[in-house]
């Protein structure tokens, strides 16, 4: 029998890290680059001049609990802060790098028009010029003429997935733009379940969990939004208008960022408004660390310390991984601990909307320009 234990190795430039770093945190968002925090402490006799890795260079995290829950995550390292004073042993040098993920490539401005495109076609053919696979959701507008002024494709991409009702998040080799209820089904096959018990005699890895609904839980029907959205046809100049309603006692929300001039504009982003807003109740939750708690991650919240009406389904929305590990059980105990944010679109469960999207192998593998997809695959699916 092996005892799980928090484990994660760290290579830059094909090479194991120096000096070796005992902490490691990582910040998962949907829609956000992954970042990763890493920390390490040496003597100050043996630093008169550091050696700092420079930024852009290739980095390879595995992370996560000895023998059988680990994970790979590749990234760059984006830069690093020197403290001569650690506060944790004053005398030593300590080193802080910050570590981005596979999206950084896509951070460089770019002036470009796009002709008579599709939403979800510009999507992939800006992951085919970063070397990355994608999984894209169908649009089905085609837009006659954009143009990406001085934007990264990171941002501009970032904004059509908004119009789109679509959610853009890039993770190691793949980029994906989805609606993020047909993402929750294409996690792994098994929900993970969490128990918060109030018996003290009873096991749980849960050690936290706060719903964060406010004062407008809904009643028992469900969520109540009302969306409207209005807009002037460039053609006749007349006003037009339409809306979207979840129940006949909806409160109104006025789109009013939006300037369609069309009609199919106006239903496209008001079709895109409704699936991006679809997650009304959210919490946030402290648990035992595990690399299943990524964003996109369906899970289970059970026990009697939870209110009868939190229990059940929730996506994971961002998580923040903290790992301690010393290499040897002699320095202490090693942690792995994960803070989640957890969303719903349903009063007790997350409805799925598609439940055909596949699982795209995400490993990298190095090229001159940086990381790449090995297996460069592109899948479109269905609206």
């Amino acid at each position: 029998m092996y005892w799980r234990r928090a484990y994660f190795s760290i290579d830059v430039g094909g090479q194991p890290m120096f000096p070796t770093t005992t902490d490691l945190l990582i910040e998962q968002r949907l829609g956000w680059n992954t970042i990763a925090h890493v920390r390490a402490v040496f003597p100050y006799h043996q630093a008169d001049n550091p050696r700092l890795y420079k930024e852009d260079t290739l980095v390879r995290v595995m992370w996560g609990v000895k023998p059988d829950e680990l994970d790979t995550w590749w990234g760059y390292i984006h830069h690093a802060d020197v403290d001569t004073a650690s506060p944790e042993r004053p005398g030593n040098v300590e080193i802080r790098y910050v570590l981005v993920g596979t999206g950084h490539v896509m951070t460089d401005h770019v002036r470009k028009v796009w002709r008579e495109q599709t939403d979800s076609g510009i999507a992939r053919e800006i992951a085919k010029k970063h070397g990355l696979s994608s999984v894209v959701h169908k649009t089905s507008y085609v837009h006659p003429y954009l143009y990406q002024d001085s934007v990264s494709d990171y941002d501009f991409l970032t904004e059509r997935a908004v119009k789109a009702g679509r959610k853009l998040h890039v993770e190691n080799g793949v980029l994906y733009f989805i609606d993020v209820a047909a993402w929750a089904a294409a996690r792994r096959p098994v929900v993970p379940r969490f128990d918060n018990h109030k018996d003290p005699t009873k096991p749980t890895d849960t050690l936290r969990f706060q719903a964060q609904v406010g004062g407008d839980l809904p009643a028992a029907f469900g969520r109540q939004l009302r969306r409207e959205i209005f807009g002037v046809d460039e053609r006749s100049g007349k006003l037009i208008t339409n809306k979207n309603s979840d129940t006949a006692k909806a409160r109104r929300n006025l789109l009013a960022d939006d300037r369609p001039d069309s009609m199919g504009d106006l239903n496209y982003r008001l079709s895109g408004h409704t699936a991006k807003t679809q997650e009304w109740v959210t919490a946030q939750a402290d648990l035992a660390g595990s690399v299943r708690l990524y964003p996109g991650q369906p899970l289970d919240m059970t026990g009697r310390a939870i209110p009868r009406d939190l229990r059940g389904r929730w996506i994971v929305d961002g998580a923040q991984h903290y790992l301690r590990s010393y290499g040897t059980n002699l320095l202490g105990n090693s942690v792995f601990s994960s803070r989640v944010e957890l969303a719903r679109n349903l009063r007790d469960d997350y409805a799925v909307s598609d439940r055909s999207i596949p699982m795209v192998d995400d490993a990298c593998t190095p090229s001159g320009s940086g990381w790449k997809s090995r297996s460069m695959r592109h899948v479109t699916l269905a609206a």
